[in-house]
C-alpha cells in the first residue's frame, strides 16, 4: 500500500511479492533472504515509517541489505532489529548508511 505507515513481521514470515497477517505461534523467521526481499521494497517506498523485525534471525548479509536500502530512503524513522545476529560488520554498514540517511531517528539495535 503507498499509505502503509508501519510493517511488523509475524513469526510466519513474508514472502517475496506478499504481506501476511500472520499468528506469533508459528516459528517461522524473515531471515537474510526476507530482509533482501524487504530491502529492495524499502528503497521505492516513501511512506513506510517504522520496521520491525526483531528475532527475525536476521544476520549481517540482511543488515548490510537493510544498511543499502536506508541510504536512498527518507521516509522510514523507526528500525528495530533487536535479537538478531547483526554482528559488527553488520552494524558497522549500518552505521555507514546513517551517514547518508538523515530521517531514520530510531535505530535498535541488540540482543
Amino acid at each position: 500500500s503507498s499509505s502503509l505507515k508501519t510493517l511488523v513481521v509475524g513469526r510466519e514470515g513474508l514472502r517475496p511479492g506478499r504481506f501476511y497477517i500472520t499468528s506469533p505461534a508459528r516459528r517461522s523467521y524473515v531471515g537474510d533472504d526476507g530482509v533482501r526481499v524487504l530491502a529492495d521494497g524499502l528503497k521505492a517506498n516513501a511512506s513506510l515509517t517504522s520496521l520491525d523485525l526483531r528475532y527475525h534471525r536476521v544476520g549481517t548479509d540482511g543488515a548490510r541489505a537493510l544498511a543499502d536500502a536506508l541510504r536512498g530512503n527518507a521516509s522510514l524513522l523507526v528500525l528495530n532489529v533487536n535479537g538478531n545476529k547483526v554482528l559488527s560488520d553488520g552494524a558497522q554498514a549500518l552505521a555507514h548508511a546513517l551517514k547518508r540517511n538523515t530521517s531514520l531517528l530510531t535505530l535498535e539495535l541488540g540482543d
